[in-house]
């Protein structure tokens, strides 16, 4: 199983720096359910992420340049997004936040 203790320790580092309206622990909840969903979908644990890369997701988790996101938003749109073939991807986070892939899971799950 996965060890969330040091993933936690960079959330709380990262969130202690970062830009954004969210609460510390609606952050670690996104974070807890994307990891768990992950590992259920590949059966894999989800690579490491440095502290940095954790702190620009946290900044971006908020809005896009379309869509203001809730944590209740992300519930539904994570798990649409591992139902979501991507050839040749790895599923990681950082895929996740990149680009419109946030954009067209919620138009999936909220419209």
């Amino acid at each position: 199983m996965f060890d969330f203790s040091i993933l936690l320790k960079q959330i709380v580092t990262a969130y202690n720096k970062a830009d954004t309206s969210w609460t510390k622990q609606e952050v670690i909840d996104f974070f807890m359910t994307f990891y768990e969903t992950y590992m259920s979908a590949t059966g894999y644990e989800h690579p490491r992420l440095k502290t940095d890369t954790i702190l620009t997701i946290i900044e971006k988790l908020s809005c896009d340049d379309m869509f203001e996101y809730s944590l209740d938003d992300y519930r539904e749109m994570i798990p649409k997004y591992f139902d979501t073939d991507f050839p040749d991807c790895d599923y990681s986070l950082v895929h996740f936040m990149s680009g419109t892939i946030r954009q067209m899971r919620f138009f999936e799950v909220c419209y």
